[in-house]
């Protein structure tokens, strides 16, 4: 109890009563309770984006509360090319069968139809769907002229199909495990900014706090964040004493990340990582990570005027952009 309560112009702190959280304290605490929805902790950072000025990382976190367009880039996160294709058969007296296939199961002019599929609806939509009642995974029937060309090839004993049996249903398959991992991925993403962000600054979000042009770490974190992010298809900024460099390279192109890497690491480092990710079979693994922890530590030299976290964060947006889904 507070003493002085009874006198309007005194008073004395309680030290048991909390202080002020901060606008990080408040998106990082929600992006951390599993209690909290991804939607209403996603709005306690979009505050925060907007008041540093960070104007793609409030595009994201729009894009994500809203929906993606069909114009609009959607992260590799939301990919929907390797979900299951459900197809009933309906035979004779109402016997019917549904079966699974992969992509792999099938022709490529079926499975190109997976090419292009996204999870671009809301969150909102997305939790709903996760959390549903009622039997079954979610779904998303195929248009008939998919099934029309499915019935032919089956004809044709080209595709897996039962005998005796007409397919007379086709839909992808969106199971509530696949949701649920998708919602915890971009809650996940968002909180590792978040801290990232609060490294930098514990005032960023508040009024009058720092903005990304007044603090350019403030900048390049978010900017490292948005390349993994949409890591398949954009340009990584390395910062340095003399400005930025913009590196892109494309999906398994690792002839184009070791170059990129030359403008990050001296030669004994590009040396060891080149190593390190022939060790791991051409692809990120123990001892490419092992690698990256020895960069963040500094083991290395790195490009003039570039920070060790800058380095280090520069060569996860490349390898996120050869392996879409490293981070």
């Amino acid at each position: 109890s507070n003493p002085a309560a009874s006198d309007p112009n005194s008073y004395t702190l309680d030290w048991d009563e909390p202080l002020m959280a901060t606008a990080m304290e408040r998106a990082i605490d929600a992006l951390s309770d599993p209690g909290v929805s991804t939607a209403d902790a996603l709005r306690r950072l979009l505050v925060v984006a907007r008041r540093i000025g960070a104007v793609d990382l409030a595009t994201w976190i729009k894009r994500e509360l809203d929906g993606y367009s069909d114009q609009e880039e959607v992260p590799e996160y939301r990919d929907g090319s390797g979900l299951p294709i459900a197809i009933r058969f309906d035979g004779y007296g109402g016997a019917s069968s549904t079966r699974r296939m992969s992509a792999q199961d099938l022709p490529s002019e079926l499975n190109m139809v997976l090419d292009t599929f996204t999870m671009s609806m809301p969150l909102a939509e997305l939790e709903a769907l996760a959390g549903g009642g009622g039997d079954g995974d979610p779904q998303r029937q195929l248009p008939n002229v998919w099934l029309h060309r499915y019935r032919e090839l089956a004809a044709e004993n080209r595709v897996p199909h039962m005998p005796m049996f007409t397919a007379n249903h086709a839909a992808v398959v969106v199971p509530r495990t696949y949701l649920r991992g998708l919602l915890d991925r971009i809650k996940t993403v968002a909180l590792d900014l978040a801290l990232d962000i609060e490294d930098v600054s514990p005032e960023a979000g508040d009024r009058g706090g720092p903005t990304v042009e007044s603090e350019p770490a403030l900048r390049t974190a978010v900017a490292s964040h948005m390349t993994m992010i949409f890591a398949h298809d954009s340009t990584v900024a390395i910062a340095s004493g003399s400005g930025a460099v913009a590196l892109q390279v494309q999906v398994g192109d690792i002839a184009g990340l070791l170059a990129a890497a030359r403008t990050i690491l001296d030669e004994r480092g590009l040396r060891e990582f080149e190593t390190a990710l022939r060790e791991d079979g051409d692809e990120p693994g123990p001892a490419t990570r092992s690698f990256l922890d020895r960069v963040r530590s500094g083991t290395f030299t790195v490009a003039s005027g570039l920070a060790v976290n800058g380095a280090y964060d520069g060569l996860v947006a490349l390898l996120a952009q050869v392996f879409p889904g490293f981070s």
